[in-house]
């Protein structure tokens, strides 16, 4: 049946029309056994196809079951889809054969490569948390933007400060998030080193992206080592008037969530970090009277 089919095929060169499934017909786009790409220039009944491959002047005869036709989709592999190969180079995909085999033009790369279909990752547009365009933050704190996302889980970013593109492991990254837990992108913070700033970035590892105050460059701490700024901690708020266990009088500047204080002291030009609990806030009633918690 197959013989008589090409054999039809070959006689009726006038007629065009659509070959069905893994025929081989006159004018497809082929691949041989040796990974190089031509046309199908005649097709014979005797199971023999003339082929023109490309890059040789010659034509050159092949057993139809040793060649492979061009088809647009391999599943979901199709020309022009966004590919990353086994090596992490990332390209196009410009041809797909019925065999498996991929003609795909690699960035950065003139000439072109096969590559089986099963070693490369499609482009995706999200993959678990990950979508193209967040923002991430790699292993070793280098944050950067998502620039493609594969279905091997690979992902190429650009990273802050970096020109190259790099590829890593979506398992691997921190996702940019507006908040985690009570804390948000532009909050003030105070870091373990008594350092006031403001988040720039949250991750959903829970790493943080924070200016500092006083510092040109940006760093990454840990949300578990911050307090966050809030305008008032029990009966203590920003403005209030304190004393200081040196008995320096002054005024509440800031208050944090792990009990520090950014206080202006009378006659001093610097702030300072405090303890709340080293802290004596100005009652608004006679000493002695039963209003400790009563305020202006």
């Amino acid at each position: 049946m197959k013989t008589l089919l090409i054999a039809f095929v070959a006689f009726s060169t006038t007629q065009a029309f659509a070959c069905p499934g893994n025929v081989i017909c006159k004018d497809d786009r082929i691949i041989d056994e040796s990974n190089i790409t031509g046309v199908v220039e005649a097709v014979y009944s005797n199971g023999k196809a003339k082929v023109r491959l490309d890059g040789y002047s010659n034509t050159y005869i092949r057993d139809t079951n040793s060649i492979a036709k061009g088809v647009s989709c391999l599943g979901q592999l199709c020309a022009q889809t966004r590919v990353i190969e086994e090596s992490n180079i990332t390209g196009n995909v410009v041809e797909v054969f019925t065999n498996g085999k991929v003609k795909v033009e690699l960035d950065g790369y003139s000439n072109t490569y096969i590559r089986q279909a099963r070693s490369l990752g499609l482009a995706v547009r999200c993959l678990r948390h990950l979508c193209v365009n967040q923002r991430i933050i790699e292993e070793s704190n280098i944050s950067g933007n998502v620039l493609e996302i594969y279905s091997n889980g690979k992902v190429k970013v650009q990273l802050d400060g970096y020109s190259n593109t790099y590829i890593r492991q979506a398992d691997r990254l921190g996702k940019g998030r507006a908040c985690f837990r009570n804390l948000c992108v532009g909050d003030r913070i105070i870091e373990e080193s008594n350092i006031t700033g403001t988040v720039v970035e949250i991750y959903n590892n829970h790493d943080v992206k924070v200016k500092l105050d006083g510092y040109s460059n940006t760093y990454i701490r840990s949300f578990s080592s911050l307090g966050r700024g809030y305008r008032c901690i029990d009966e203590a708020c920003v403005g209030d008037d304190i004393i200081d266990s040196s008995n320096t009088t002054g005024k509440i500047v800031a208050l944090f969530s792990n009990g520090k204080v950014q206080v202006q002291l009378d006659g001093y030009s610097n702030t300072y970090i405090r303890q709340y609990t080293d802290l004596g806030l100005k009652l608004s009633c006679r000493p002695g009277e039963d209003c400790f918690n009563c305020r202006d």
